[in-house]
């Protein structure tokens, strides 16, 4: 029974991640009772709507395209990283091996296969490029992180603990920060720790808001329930400088906590529009549910009631310089595309512009973005990078 409900988790945390459904009647509006910096140990920042440089665009320029041809395969591209020398990591779902290719999008060499054993993968969540080019891997499947040299060669892995999931979110020179969920039965708890490429336990930002799910049961049965737009941390980080940045996707306040792993700063943006929660995107999330290999399991996910507005922010991630891009739910369309619109903080949590952007980027390093496009006549998965800049 165990296994049976990790597997079904596992497969609503992915419906979550494909729809970055979040929701809370949380009111974004209200203000906390802010008292003293000195009482707090942290400052407020409220911004204006209206950013420091309201004019400001992303001008991005195609840098190159990797996809399948006669020298590689990539068919289910799901993390990437890029070292130092611009060459390009790619984990590939499809066939569960790493792919490395060069600044030119030149294939180099790959390892890995699907299995259980040492140096095995099973479901890859993330990989960073650490120190000397070594690969560090995330395999949320076989609850495990493993360490790769450059030619993909283990060097060491270790399990997590039975109740715990790991998501990488930054790393610096000698160690590495995680979200660490902890299940336990049907709850779970969330905390952001930092371990070294040992896997010990360092230190720990503290607790957080994990994705709630809730539980119907059948008989004696509990099945867990992904709602969508459920009020949820999300995180992301830089290394230089050193930050941490928190937010709960429907409030709209940003934490940034500093070196020393205390909160130095709440920035809020209020007055925020809520984004409707269409009837075609709720027929998307049924449609999703209904793949689920549980008999019954759509009944009872059909007794949910879904909300009528998405959550304020999709997802954070930063570049690396420090800034942070805050992805939020708002979406125009301009000459027959939909844009998404990007909120772009600095390292210090100065609103600087609102950008909106045609693709979904999945990495900003070294003055590049990269993204994954399928194309639309063959459905292939494309790796692209753009050169970009902020004009």
């Amino acid at each position: 029974m165990y296994k049976r409900r990790m597997a079904l988790l596992l497969l609503i945390s992915s419906i979550s991640i494909v729809f970055c459904f979040c929701h809370s009647t949380t009111d974004s509006s209200k203000k906390e009772n802010i008292g003293t910096q000195s009482e707090r140990g942290y400052e407020i920042v409220e911004v204006s709507e209206t950013p420091l440089y309201p004019e400001q665009q992303i001008l991005l320029e195609k840098h190159l395209s990797i996809c399948k041809d006669e020298k590689n395969e990539i068919y289910k591209p799901v993390v990437i990283d890029v070292d130092h020398e611009d060459n390009i990591y790619i984990y590939d779902d499809a066939d569960k091996k790493i792919k490395i290719f060069d600044y030119k999008g030149r294939f180099l060499r790959q390892f890995g296969r699907e299995g259980k054993g040492p140096g095995d993968f099973d479901k890859v969540s993330s990989l960073k490029i650490i120190n000397r080019n070594h690969i560090l891997v995330f395999d949320i499947g076989k609850r495990q992180t493993m360490i790769f040299d450059p030619k993909g060669i283990l060097i060491s892995e270790w399990k997590w603990p039975n109740n715990s999931m790991n998501t990488a979110i930054f790393l610096i020179t000698d160690s590495y920060y995680v979200s660490d969920c902890l299940n336990y039965g049907i709850k779970s708890r969330l905390y952001v720790n930092k371990y070294d490429f040992n896997g010990k336990k360092i230190s720990s930002y503290g607790e957080f808001t994990p994705l709630p799910i809730k539980i119907f049961k059948e008989g004696k049965i509990p099945y867990p329930v992904f709602i969508p737009y459920s009020n949820q941390s999300f995180f992301a980080g830089c290394s230089k400088p050193q930050r941490l940045f928190h937010c709960l996707c429907n409030n709209y306040i940003i934490d940034i906590f500093y070196k020393n792993e205390q909160l130095s700063k709440k920035i809020i943006r209020s007055n925020y529009s809520r984004v409707p929660f269409t009837q075609q995107e709720k027929e998307a999330y049924f449609s999703q549910i209904k793949k689920v290999p549980y008999k019954n399991y759509y009944n009872l996910v059909k007794k949910v009631k879904l909300p009528k507005f998405k959550s304020i922010v999709k997802r954070l991630l930063t570049d690396d310089l420090g800034y942070l891009w805050v992805h939020t739910n708002e979406r125009k369309k301009i000459e027959e595309k939909f844009y998404s619109g990007y909120d772009i903080f600095s390292p210090d949590g100065v609103y600087e512009a609102k950008v909106w952007l045609d693709i979904y980027p999945m990495l900003i390093k070294r003055k590049k973005l990269y993204t994954f496009e399928p194309d639309k006549e063959t459905g292939e998965i494309y790796v692209t990078s753009y050169l970009f800049k902020r004009i």
